[in-house]
């Protein structure tokens, strides 16, 4: 059967017959679940791909020549390499929610002391976690308040690197850390972690999520309407609902 045939019998039978490829930062996972399956039902037409990851390990993937329609990052630089690269859209490119670092530990077992540096420089904090600099924003922006807060040399043997924000999340979670950087929203997603300190708001990092669809996509109609549900009212109140804040 030609795929033309095939496309008209699924069509016919209600099926998708079009693949809508979104690559999304992790810490956006339950809302862009959410918003994918309002979108699904809007246009029975389409399926959507998530694929969930570091934002690093995200543009690696678009980088190589991987399928993806839409992206949505945690980091303007990574946008901003793809860009300069020519493989998004300029014109699509968009700022959809904003978010906070925070330092965060297990709910009953909060390290003493009564700032984060003090938190942190803690005799009996051994380990913390971070998401690998490299790669996940939120590793990169964690090394920027130690650095702001002039202790990443005297804690740097303390560190955990890990592979996601939510590894991250994870492992203050089951306890196998002291502390941990993770985002604000992140604390909706477990219950037995709490904020450890606030972080100072001089030193504190802005965090911008853009979105942009990839030059090379194939549906860039369909993906110009996702875009605008997440960008638009509907989009907005799922993510403020998740924790994020307003771009």
């Amino acid at each position: 059967m030609s795929l033309l045939a095939t496309l008209c019998a699924l069509s016919l039978l209600g099926a998708p017959t079009h693949l809508l490829r979104v690559s999304s930062a992790v810490s956006l996972s339950e809302a862009v679940r959410s918003l994918a399956a309002r979108f699904e039902a809007q246009h029975s037409e389409v399926h959507l791909e998530l694929n969930f990851g570091a934002s690093g390990e995200l543009e690696r993937q678009i980088r190589e020549g991987a399928p993806v329609d839409l992206f949505l990052l945690a980091a303007t630089e990574n946008a901003d390499r793809l860009q300069a690269r020519g493989l998004l859209v300029p014109a699509s490119r968009r700022d959809i929610a904003r978010n906070l670092l925070v330092l965060v530990a297990p709910k009953d077992n909060v390290p003493a002391g009564e700032g984060a540096r003090e938190k942190i420089l803690s005799p009996n904090v051994l380990r913390i976690a971070i998401g690998e600099p490299r790669t996940v924003p939120a590793g990169a922006y964690a090394m920027a308040v130690l650095m702001a807060l002039g202790i990443d040399e005297r804690v740097k043997d303390r560190l955990v690197q890990l592979g996601s924000v939510r590894q991250v999340l994870d492992a203050v979670a089951r306890g196998e850390v002291d502390l941990g950087f993770v985002y604000a929203s992140d604390l909706r997603v477990r219950p037995g972690v709490v904020e450890a300190a606030p972080l100072p708001a001089q030193i504190a990092p802005r965090i911008v999520y853009p979105a942009a669809i990839v030059a090379s996509s194939n549906e860039k109609v369909l993906a110009e309407k996702f875009l605008a549900l997440l960008a638009g009212p509907e989009g907005r109140a799922a993510l403020l609902a998740a924790g994020f804040l307003a771009p």
